[in-house]
C-alpha cells in the first residue's frame, strides 16, 4: 500500500492502487480494483460471490442502524436512533439502556468493545454509558464534562478511553472524565473521530485538521491532510493509519514502520469504511465523479442500500447496517466457484466427471444424458481459472474421465475410449464391443496388469486386456448387472458396488464378495474409495472396512445422506459429495471412531451457505467421479449449480463452541438478574430459561441440551429449541446446565451453567415438615390409646364373664355337691355311730369317713380358688391379702402386705398368674416355714412388676430347692413354669433358720402391656431412654 485510495474529482486521477483492493460503495454498489502487475485470481472471490444474508425488522431488526461492535464474549450489538440490540446469529434481542426519566437519550449514536469485554455506549444526547456483566453504568454531560452527542470512542494500551463528540476531545482513566483542550496542544470544538493504532499513537481529526499524539505524549501535534473534511481515521492490515473524507482514503504522515494491527480493531467498531483482514478495502461514503481503475475488467457492482456504517467481526464477515431496518452480513465463501462461463459453468449439466492432470489442469467431461444440453456436452478442460473445449467435433457426448496408473487421461464415449497424448490432443485408443456400441461409458477404471475396465450402459461391466472385450473380464463370480461404483486400490485390485448392496473385490482373477453377513447394511452402493482405507456409500449412510468385516460409521449431523463420491485426499483426509454438500472428515477421525467403537466422527459440511453449487446431484442408476483432488491439494466438485473448489486450509473443523449464554431466566411471569447463586421467591413452581450459542455463520445447525441438577437424572436433548421449561417445581438448590454441539455434529466438552435456590415457603419447610409428622405420630398414639382401651375393655367384659361364670359353678357345686356330700357323710357317720368300734364295718366305714372329710376339704379348696381366682382378675392386691388373711387367721403368724409405687392395671395373663405364683408362696410359707412373720411386697415399677413372699421361718432344705419341690409337691418348679409362661422368671433366696424370699420379676413390656393405658407416653420414652 503505497498511497491514498481516491476518487478523481475536478480532474484529479488517482495515483498508484492499493494492491489487492476492494472498494464497496456500498450505497451504490461493489468495486474490486486490482494492480495492473496482479492476476485476477489473485483478488479472491468478486463481491457477487460472497454469501449475503440479510435480517428485516421481522427479525427484530431496529430501523436505520448507525453502530455495531462485537464485545469480547461474542455478542454482536446494533444500535441507532431506536436503542440498542444484541443479535446471537438467530434473532434480535432490545436491551433498555434508558430507564423513564432518564437524562439519556434512547438514540445512539455509537459503540465500542472494550479491551476488558464491557460495551461503551455513546448517547446521541445526555451521555455516556457502560456495561458490564449485564450492569449499566451511566455518565450524564455533567460527568463526563461535555461529552455529548459522542461521535467515536477510542482506547489505549493503557486502558484510557477516548471520545471523540460534538463538543470536543474527553478521555476517561476509569474513573472520571477530563476535557481536553489548549493545555493539550489541541483546539477545543468538535472531534470528528478518534483512533489508537498499533504503535499506540492516538490520532484525532477535527472539523478541518488531524493530531497526533504519540504514545505516552501529553501534546498533541498537528498534521497537515489532503482531506477537505476530515472524517475517519482507519488503519490497514499492516498498522499503517489513514484518513478517510469524501474525496478517497488517505495514508497519514509521520507513521512509524509498518506492524501488525490487533485484529480486533475491525470488530470493537463500525465504520464507514475499513480495510478487511485480507487488505480489502470498504467504504460506505458517497462520492461524486467518476471511480477509475487501472484495470477497469474486473469491476463488480452490487447494490446493498442506504448504508450507515459496517463492521468486520472476528469469523471475517462484513456486517453492513442501513437506514431501511436491514441488516447486511458478506461472508467470504470457503467454497470457490470457477469463473462464470460458459453457461454459468455448466450449471444444471446432470452429469460431470472429473479429473486432474500433472500439470493442475482438470479435466471434464460433460453429457446432458439426452436432457437438452448437447450444446455443452464434450471434453472441458479448465487451467488457469479458465475453461475451453476440447476437440469439440471430434469426443462428443463425453460421459467419464479418467486418469491412469501413468497419469495419463482418458476419456470414454458412446464410439470408444480417448487417450490424451500431449498437449490437448486425443486419440481413439480402444474402439467399444460391438454390443456396446451407441452406449454410455460410465466409469472407467484401470488394474495393475494394464488392463482397463470400463463400466456401459446396458451393457454392464466389460475389461479390454489389450486385446479385446471380456463381460467381467471373465470372473466367474461377478454379477451380470453393471456396477454402480468401482475404484482400483493400491494393489490393483478392483471395488465394484452394486444396487442390490453387495461389493465385490477382484483380484488375480477371482472376485470376493461382502454383503451384509460381513455388515454391509447401506443399501444400494452409489461410491466406493480404496485409497488407504476402505469406505462403501450407499443410500443409507457410509460403511469402513476393518478386519474383514464392514461398520456401519454415524455422524452427528445428516452428511451420509445420498453420497455420490468418494475421495480420500493425499494427507488422509476424506471428502463425501452428496445430497447435503461436501462433507470433510480429518484425517484419523474415522480410524478414532472404529478403535473407540462408538463409530461416530465428526464431519464438517459445507453447504450452500458456503458456496457449494446446490443442490448436490442424487442420481439414480448412474456413476460419477466427482469429487476429484488435483496435484495442488485442491478438491474439486461439481452440483446441479455449477462447479466449484475448495482447499483443504479452508477446511477448518470447529474445536470450539460459540460462546454459551444463558439469557434469561424467568418465575412465574416475572425476569430475574441472573446473579450466580440467585435466590427465587418462594413457592416457585414454574420456570422458563433462556439460553443460546453465539454462531454467526450456521446457527441452524447448533443443537442443544440441559439439565437441572436437582431435578434432571440425564440431559434433555431440546434440539434447536432454545429455552427449557419446568413445572411442579419444589424448594431446594439447582444448578441449571447447558450444552451445545460443534458444527460437526460432536457434543461439546464446555457447558454454561446457573445456580440458583429456591427457598421453602412455611408448609413446604422442615418445621412444618417436622410438626405434621408430629401431629401425625400424635394422632397415630390417640388413634391407639382408644384401640387399646377397647380392646381392654373388651377383654375385661369377656373376663368378667368368664369369673362370673366360675361364681356361679363355684356355688352350684357348694349348693349341690358339696352339701348333698355333707349330707351323705352325716347319714353315713350315724350309721357308723351304732356299729362297735372294734367291728371290722365300723372301722372301714371310719376310712371311708375320713376320706370323704378329705375330699370335701379339697372340694372346699377348690371351690374357694374358683372364687378366690374370679377376684384375682378384678384386683390382684386384694386377692393377695384375703389369701393371706384367711391362712394366718387362727394362728400365730402375722400377716403384712405393702405396695410400693403407682398401682397399675395389669394385663390378664400377669394378673392370673402372679396370683397363683403368690397363692402357692403363701400357702408353702404358712405351711412348712414356721415363721412368725409373713410379708408380701408388690412393686409397681417403670422397667418391671415385683411380687415378693417373704418369711422369718426355717427355710428350705437344700435337696429341696434343687429339686424345685417335695415329693408330691407343686413347689417351685411350678411357679417357674407359670412365670415363663408370661415372659417372667422367678427368684429364690433362703437361708437356714433365717427365711425364705421368693420374688417374681415381670418385664414392663409384658406386665403392663406395650403402652399401660394409665402411662404416659412421656414415661415410656424417659424409661427407655434410661435403659439405653
Amino acid at each position: 500500500m503505497e498511497e491514498a485510495i481516491r476518487t478523481c474529482v475536478a480532474g484529479r486521477t488517482p495515483g498508484p492502487v492499493l494492491r489487492k483492493l476492494l472498494w464497496s460503495h456500498l450505497g451504490l454498489g461493489l468495486l474490486m480494483l486490482v494492480s495492473p502487475h496482479a492476476r485476477a485470481t489473485d483478488a479472491g472471490p468478486s463481491v457477487q460471490d460472497f454469501i449475503h444474508a440479510t435480517w428485516t425488522a421481522r427479525d427484530g431488526v431496529l430501523p436505520d442502524t448507525w453502530a455495531i461492535a462485537q464485545t469480547g464474549d461474542g455478542w454482536l450489538w446494533f444500535a441507532g436512533p431506536n436503542g440498542l440490540t444484541r443479535f446471537d446469529g438467530l434473532s434480535f434481542e432490545k436491551v433498555e439502556v434508558v430507564t423513564p426519566g432518564s437524562k439519556l437519550s434512547n438514540s445512539i449514536r455509537t459503540l465500542y468493545a472494550t479491551h476488558s469485554g464491557s460495551l461503551l455506549i455513546g448517547h446521541q444526547a445526555g451521555g455516556v454509558s457502560i456495561l458490564e456483566g449485564g450492569k449499566l453504568t451511566h455518565f450524564d454531560t455533567e460527568q463526563t464534562r461535555r461529552a455529548d452527542g459522542v461521535v467515536t470512542f477510542a482506547q489505549g494500551p493503557d486502558g484510557v478511553i477516548w471520545a471523540a463528540a460534538t463538543n470536543g476531545l474527553m478521555r476517561f482513566d476509569g474513573k472520571l472524565w477530563q476535557a481536553i483542550g489548549s493545555e493539550w496542544n489541541i483546539p477545543v470544538g468538535r472531534a470528528s473521530a478518534a483512533l489508537v493504532d498499533a504503535h499506540g499513537t492516538l490520532w484525532v481529526t477535527t472539523e478541518n485538521e488531524v493530531w497526533r499524539l504519540p504514545r505516552n505524549g501529553a501534546r498533541f501535534e498537528r498534521l497537515v491532510t489532503v482531506c477537505q473534511e476530515p472524517a475517519e481515521v482507519i488503519q490497514s492490515p499492516d498498522g499503517r493509519s489513514w484518513n478517510v473524507c469524501t474525496n478517497g482514503a488517505h495514508l497519514l504522515p509521520g507513521q512509524g514502520d509498518p506492524i501488525l494491527r490487533d485484529p480486533s480493531v475491525n470488530w470493537r467498531m463500525s465504520y464507514a469504511a475499513l480495510f478487511d483482514q485480507h487488505g480489502n478495502y470498504w467504504s460506505a461514503w458517497p462520492f461524486t465523479g467518476a471511480v477509475r481503475s487501472p484495470e477497469p475488467s474486473v469491476r463488480n457492482v452490487s447494490s446493498l442500500g442506504n448504508v450507515k456504517t459496517m463492521l468486520q467481526d472476528r469469523d471475517g464477515s462484513i456486517w453492513v447496517g442501513d437506514q431501511n431496518a436491514v441488516i447486511h452480513r458478506l461472508r467470504r465463501p470457503p467454497i470457490a466457484r470457477i469463473p462464470t462461463s460458459p453457461r454459468d459453468a455448466f450449471g444444471g449439466t446432470p452429469w460431470t466427471s472429473f479429473a486432474a492432470d500433472r500439470s493442475g489442469n482438470i479435466w471434464m467431461a460433460l453429457s446432458g444424458s439426452g436432457r437438452g444440453t448437447t450444446d455443452l456436452d464434450g471434453v472441458w478442460k479448465l487451467s488457469s481459472g479458465r475453461i475451453q473445449r476440447v476437440q469439440a467435433g471430434l469426443i462428443r457426448s463425453a460421459t467419464a474421465v479418467a486418469r491412469d496408473r501413468d497419469d495419463r487421461i482418458w476419456i470414454g464415449g458412446r464410439q470408444g475410449l480417448w487417450r490424451l497424448e500431449g498437449g490437448e490432443r486425443f486419440v481413439r485408443a480402444i474402439d467399444l464391443p460391438d454390443i456396446a456400441l451407441g452406449q454410455y461409458v460410465l466409469a472407467i477404471t484401470f488394474d495393475c496388469a494394464q488392463g482397463v475396465w470400463a463400466s456401459i450402459s446396458g451393457t454392464g461391466l466389460q475389461r479390454y486386456d489389450g486385446a479385446k472385450w471380456h463381460r467381467n473380464g471373465n470372473v466367474e463370480e461377478l454379477p451380470a448387472a453393471a456396477p454402480r461404483g468401482q475404484t482400483c486400490d493400491s494393489a490393483g485390485r478392483l471395488w465394484l458396488g452394486y444396487g442390490d448392496g453387495t461389493l465385490a473385490r477382484v483380484g488375480d482373477g477371482r472376485a470376493t464378495i461382502f454383503s451384509g453377513l460381513q455388515g454391509l447394511q447401506v443399501g444400494p452402493i452409489s461410491a466406493i474409495s480404496a485409497a488407504r482405507s476402505v469406505l462403501v456409500a450407499g443410500e443409507r449412510g457410509l460403511a469402513v472396512l476393518v478386519d474383514g468385516k464392514f461398520h456401519t460409521l454415524r455422524a452427528g449431523i445428516p452428511a451420509f445422506e445420498g453420497v455420490t463420491g468418494i475421495i480420500e485426499s493425499r494427507n488422509g483426509d476424506v471428502w463425501l459429495h452428496g445430497g447435503a454438500g461436501l462433507a470433510h472428515i480429518k484425517a484419523g477421525e474415522i480410524e478414532r471412531a472404529v478403535s473407540s467403537s462408538t463409530f461416530e466422527v465428526p464431519v464438517e459440511l459445507f453447504d450452500g451457505s458456503d458456496g457449494f453449487p446446490m443442490p448436490a446431484f442424487t442420481p439414480v442408476g448412474l456413476q460419477f467421479t466427482s469429487p476429484v483432488e488435483a496435484d495442488d491439494g485442491r478438491i474439486w466438485f461439481a452440483g446441479a449449480g455449477g462447479i466449484a473448489s475448495i482447499h483443504p486450509s479452508q477446511a477448518r473443523l470447529q474445536t470450539t463452541p460459540g460462546p454459551l449464554v444463558i439469557r434469561s431466566l424467568t418465575a412465574s411471569g416475572h425476569s430475574f438478574d441472573l446473579v450466580p447463586g440467585m435466590t427465587l421467591p418462594k413457592g416457585t413452581r414454574n420456570l422458563e430459561i433462556a439460553y443460546t450459542a453465539l454462531n454467526y455463520s450456521h446457527p441452524d445447525r447448533m443443537r442443544f441440551r440441559y439439565r437441572l441438577d436437582g431435578l434432571d437424572t440425564a440431559w434433555v436433548i431440546a434440539g434447536t429449541r432454545r429455552q427449557a421449561l419446568y413445572t411442579n417445581l419444589g424448594p431446594g438448590s439447582y444448578s441449571f446446565r447447558v450444552n451445545v454441539t460443534l458444527e460437526n455434529g460432536q457434543w461439546s466438552d464446555s457447558s454454561s451453567s446457573l445456580v440458583f435456590m429456591i427457598p421453602p415457603t412455611f408448609v413446604q419447610s422442615r418445621v412444618f415438615l417436622a410438626l405434621c409428622v408430629a401431629a401425625g405420630l400424635g394422632l397415630t398414639f390417640l388413634l391407639y390409646r382408644v384401640r387399646v382401651r377397647q380392646l381392654t375393655a373388651r377383654e375385661r367384659l369377656r373376663m368378667e364373664e368368664r369369673m362370673a361364670e366360675r361364681v356361679r359353678i363355684a356355688r352350684e357345686l357348694h349348693d349341690t355337691l358339696l352339701q348333698g356330700t355333707q349330707s351323705l357323710i352325716l347319714t353315713v357317720q350315724t350309721a357308723a355311730g351304732a356299729i362297735p368300734e372294734k367291728d371290722p364295718i365300723r372301722q372301714k366305714l371310719d376310712l371311708a369317713l375320713d376320706r370323704a372329710d378329705a375330699v370335701m376339704a379339697e372340694g372346699r379348696d377348690r371351690i374357694q380358688d374358683l372364687r378366690v381366682t374370679a377376684d384375682a382378675h378384678t384386683d390382684l392386691l386384694a386377692s393377695i391379702a384375703d389369701v393371706g388373711s384367711v391362712l394366718a387367721s387362727g394362728t400365730r403368724t402375722t400377716f403384712n402386705v405393702q405396695v410400693e409405687g403407682a398401682p397399675r392395671e395389669l394385663t390378664h395373663a400377669v394378673r392370673s398368674e402372679a396370683y397363683r405364683i403368690g397363692r402357692e408362696a403363701l400357702l408353702n410359707a404358712f405351711r412348712h416355714a414356721e415363721a412368725r412373720a409373713i410379708e408380701v411386697q408388690v412393686i409397681y415399677g417403670d422397667q418391671d412388676f415385683r411380687l415378693r413372699v417373704r418369711d422369718d421361718g426355717q427355710g428350705i432344705g437344700s435337696a429341696a430347692l434343687e429339686a424345685g419341690a417335695k415329693p408330691g409337691h407343686w413347689g417351685l418348679r411350678g411357679m417357674r413354669e407359670r412365670a415363663q409362661t408370661i415372659g417372667a422368671s422367678i427368684d429364690v433366696w433362703t437361708r437356714p433358720q433365717a427365711g425364705t424370699e421368693i420374688e417374681l420379676i415381670v418385664p414392663a413390656k409384658a406386665a403392663y402391656g406395650p403402652l399401660s393405658p394409665h402411662r404416659p407416653w412421656w414415661r415410656a420414652w424417659r424409661s427407655k431412654s434410661a435403659r439405653r
